[in-house]
């Protein structure tokens, strides 16, 4: 049953044999609209006369151009706009732009996903193709250009892997004292986990001194200043070791890694920079992004709870943080451990941790950054 509310009158909107109608319900209520659609059905498999069907005359190209401008521009951030522009360009409107939007089906979009699996695309990939085509065709059906919006099998992916960097790993990152505001911010990185956006975004008014906290309002995307990811604001504490630096720099003004605290600086010299202090500290090659999975591995790997977790990460679902869970590889061991007997022993080998060294290290390279 397809009873809609438009503009204030409830509406049967249907398919029959490959033909939509939608007509006015002479009885103004849902269950109004669901039973006259039934009589309309039955007049239907008579052959009798109903009224004439709805046909939309718009292709797929057509209607996401103005879906484009009116729904996306609307509603996404710069980034999110890109995205879904390169979707559409480069795949869905080459597939299905000549076909009316209500031509759309079941078939055709199986059909599409097939073809992107033969060209090797990663169901993950498939799947975005799959979400901006679903939310274009409810939109569409919103606005009442189809009947109703065909259902979207998403693809089945296997997890991905987790890249994190060792204890050790981190205690040679951030040994470097070459480039003083890149290495402070691969330290705010790691003890923050704050993604690179938001980190090129940050300014000296997030950073609270007497609640030794940084508020996460902004994210920079290509330059442009935006919100957050999610569009959420969220808190994070400090470790006195970054206390300790923002103490020295408290009088800067501006961004924290702009040039001269002004001009935000891109994506791909902060890449370059993290290129070069792994080359410099003999560390395999990684990007911003392991560092904050390293963030969240080493609290798991405490014992954090999960929700703590989210919510310094910033993740909208809990769902999105217990990727995290199975790698807290230091608690399985001790558990391990303890059938063997052998909990004594690597008692005494333990080191200090990454996080203990860095809140033990020198703030000289700070200082020659004033």
């Amino acid at each position: 049953m397809s009873a809609r509310l438009i503009h204030g009158s409830w509406w049967t909107d249907f398919r029959f044999k490959y033909r939509r109608y939608r007509i006015r319900s002479p009885e103004n209520t849902r269950a109004g609209a669901a039973a006259y659609e039934a009589t309309l059905r039955m007049k239907l498999a008579r052959g009798e006369d109903v009224g004439a069907a709805v046909k939309t005359n718009k292709t797929f190209e057509e209607f996401t151009k103005q879906w484009f401008e009116l729904f996306v521009v609307t509603n996404n951030k710069a980034s999110e706009q890109r995205a879904k522009r390169y979707i559409l360009s480069r795949h869905l409107v080459p597939a299905f732009g000549k076909s009316l939007i209500d031509e759309i089906d079941v078939l055709s979009i199986e059909r599409y996903k097939a073809g992107l699996l033969r060209s090797r695309l990663s169901p993950k990939t498939i799947n975005n193709h799959l979400t901006v085509l679903r939310r274009c065709l409810q939109s569409a059906f919103d606005w009442g250009q189809i009947g109703s919006v065909p259902r979207i099998q998403w693809l089945k992916r296997p997890p991905g892997r987790i890249d994190y960097l060792s204890d050790k790993e981190c205690l040679q990152l951030i040994s470097d004292e070459q480039e003083p505001q890149w290495n402070l911010m691969v330290r705010m990185a790691l003890l923050t986990g704050m993604r690179v956006s938001e980190l090129l975004a940050l300014d000296w008014s997030d950073v609270n001194i007497n609640q030794s906290t940084i508020i996460i309002r902004r994210s920079a995307s290509r330059g442009v200043m935006t919100s957050p990811k999610s569009n959420r604001t969220r808190s994070i504490p400090i470790t006195n070791d970054l206390m300790q630096a923002f103490w020295l720099v408290k009088k800067k003004q501006g961004l924290l890694f702009g040039h001269d605290g002004e001009r935000m600086r891109s994506y791909d010299a902060a890449d370059r920079a993290l290129t070069r202090i792994c080359q410099r500290t003999g560390v395999r090659e990684v990007g911003w992004h392991t560092l904050r999975h390293t963030f969240a591995t080493q609290l798991v790997d405490r014992g954090a709870a999960m929700r703590e977790i989210q919510e310094l990460l910033g993740h909208t679902t809990i769902t999105m943080t217990e990727k995290y869970a199975h790698v807290a590889s230091t608690s399985l061991r001790r558990a391990v451990d303890l059938l063997g007997g052998q909990m004594a022993n690597r008692g005494q080998q333990v080191v200090n941790t990454w996080a203990q060294e860095a809140n033990t290290r020198p703030l000289q390279l700070i200082e020659t950054w004033l």
